[in-house]
């Protein structure tokens, strides 16, 4: 095999009890007792052949692939010594790059150092199998009978009502962010968008801790940004707006994701507000009064 995968992935060496090579590309559970799959492909660049990364991708046995990673060569040190001895910097031709261009001869990733990306894979484990971290004694506060525990324990409620717990706030923006990063990954394993919205307050729950309830409103801010991008309004005719949206190829879709999850990301600032004098909303001056044809006023 020309990128030597089998050597590649025991050199690696992943942190889990069990995993397989299975062509260029290496399988794990996550967790003994978890139906999530791991992925790890080498990540392909735009010239064939050739590998900048590593790609690990999250997979649902009835979901499918609910997270996509791209950890670079470059931003892990996996060939900064090798490099140096050829006299590469970054930007030139074939820095932090491997390339399967030949039938036979040292593996590609010869003189790789894959320290980074081991602890890199390591700690992307840890986020997905282990629990979510108990609020900081700075910010627990006591719950009150409006917020009652629904789901299992660990999660994070608000306190009284949600849109006035500035932090939980915080948590839902965290939130929708990570529904456009499932809608967008998906995408690039052909997976219709309304697919990879349907589960996403699920991932989020198991990613931020978040309740399948509150859950829902990320998912109701990323589809309202998703289909006002792709100029239809958010309404009665959302589902409608997705169904046309899933007909689109996977590039477009890809596309339009990015798109919205862009303009989430970069609000416009709102209008100033200003008050009307008697308190009462203020209400558009009439239009002045046209003097008839061949009157004068």
């Amino acid at each position: 095999m020309p990128l030597h995968a089998q050597e590649f992935f025991a050199e690696l060496d992943p942190p889990f009890a069990t995993g397989f090579v299975i062509g260029d590309s290496y399988y794990a559970a996550l967790a003994a007792d978890s139906a999530l799959r791991l992925r790890i492909d080498f990540a392909p660049t735009i010239r064939h052949g050739e590998y900048d990364g590593l790609r690990l991708t999250v997979i649902h046995p009835q979901r499918g692939a609910l997270h996509v990673e791209t950890l670079a060569f470059a931003e892990h040190h996996t060939f900064t010594q090798r490099d140096t001895a050829r006299g590469k910097s970054p930007g030139q031709d074939g820095y932090a790059r491997i390339r399967d261009w030949h039938p036979s001869g040292p593996p590609p990733w010869q003189g790789a150092d894959l320290t980074g990306l081991r602890q890199a894979v390591t700690a992307f484990t840890a986020m997905w199998t282990h629990a979510p971290a108990a609020p900081s004694s700075g910010h627990q506060r006591e719950r009150t009978s409006a917020a009652p525990n629904l789901d299992a324990p660990g999660l994070r409620h608000p306190v009284g009502f949600w849109a006035a717990d500035t932090d939980f706030l915080d948590l839902l923006h965290q939130a929708t962010l990570l529904v456009f990063d499932f809608a967008e990954y998906g995408t690039l394993d052909d997976i219709p968008l309304s697919h990879n919205l349907r589960y996403a307050r699920e991932g989020v729950r198991d990613t931020l801790g978040l309740p399948i309830e509150y859950g829902v409103l990320a998912e109701a801010e990323a589809v309202a940004h998703i289909t006002q991008t792709a100029g239809r309004p958010y309404g009665p005719g959302t589902a409608a707006a997705l169904a046309r949206i899933d007909a689109l190829s996977a590039e477009v879709q890809h596309a339009l994701v990015k798109a919205a999850a862009h303009r989430y990301r970069t609000p416009k600032a709102p209008p100033a507000l200003t008050a009307a004098p008697t308190g009462r909303p203020a209400l558009p001056a009439p239009a002045p009064a046209q003097a008839a044809p061949g009157r004068t006023p």
